[in-house]
């Protein structure tokens, strides 16, 4: 296999990466909402965003790693860019987004051929380095998703607190109510059911409505505070997870050295070092 294939390998595992991460912030685009429930649909959606951060760094990291000249690198990562703009939607916001991939991209691809070139040996240290950087960038570009959601919503039908975090508020209260109900035996069950909903309309009149009117003037800002929030939310979940990619990498290189696409160069190199007589 040659060199130009290897490469064009590994540029395709990264464009297809991306295309991936593009659907996904696709998904959180019109799924939004579902960050705010505890469901099993959020909880699904969640992991998609891990996982495919996660892939995005580990293949950037093979080409950042063994894609040689740079520039080589910077076409491949502009071919990337291109593909996550694919796979959610071509327009202004995204466009400006896929360039903020862009630019991770290429400054995690510099700063660790920085990193290789000082080392005397190869290690994913020079790799996982700059990973903290590279998937607090990730996780700002799926809240992107998060943000044009919000936005185009707010836009549509004005601002309003998100029914599935109005049921969760809700429906808490009305468990512990209902529990206490219960307790008073001398209550008849169509009695008990015709308090707990006027109690249900009292506290959406007295408490949802109030809130939604006092947020109502800032409804421009809601979108960003909400993707602020999932930035960090999101954040911190991979902050757990930063040992996955350079586990995966261990094994990849290792892998690839044993199957021959990839060989150790040693090199003898003069040293000027300046000292006192």
């Amino acid at each position: 296999m040659s060199r130009i294939v290897k490469i064009v390998i590994l540029a395709g595992l990264l464009i297809a990466v991306s295309y991936l991460l593009g659907t996904i912030c696709w998904r959180m685009q019109w799924g939004y909402e579902l960050t705010f429930t505890s469901s099993l649909k959020a909880a699904s959606l969640i992991g998609w965003c891990l996982m495919g951060t996660l892939l995005v760094t580990i293949s950037a990291s093979l080409v950042a790693a063994l894609v040689r000249p740079l520039w080589a690198c910077g076409v491949t990562f502009l071919l990337a860019s291109l593909a996550l703009l694919l796979g959610w939607e071509v327009r202004v916001g995204t466009g400006l987004v896929a360039l903020l991939y862009l630019l991770a991209l290429l400054l995690y691809a510099v700063e660790t051929a920085k990193e290789l070139e000082a080392r005397v040996r190869f290690s994913v240290r020079a790799l996982s380095d700059g990973f903290s950087i590279l998937l607090a960038a990730l996780a700002l570009i799926v809240c992107g998703g998060v943000y044009f959601g919000c936005a185009a919503q707010i836009e549509a039908e004005g601002f309003s607190i998100p029914p599935s975090l109005t049921d969760t508020f809700v429906e808490t209260i009305m468990q512990r109510v209902s529990t206490q109900m219960e307790a008073e035996v001398e209550l008849k069950p169509e009695e008990r059911e015709k308090q707990l909903a006027e109690i249900r309309e009292q506290m959406e009149s007295m408490w949802v409505q109030p809130i939604e009117t006092r947020l109502k003037p800032y409804e421009r800002f809601i979108p960003a505070l909400v993707a602020f929030g999932f930035f960090w939310t999101l954040k911190m979940l991979l902050g757990f997870l930063t040992w996955i990619p350079s586990l995966v990498l261990r094994v990849l290189f290792a892998l690839l050295g044993a199957l021959g696409v990839t060989r150790v160069v040693r090199e003898t190199r003069e040293v000027e070092r300046l000292v006192i007589e």
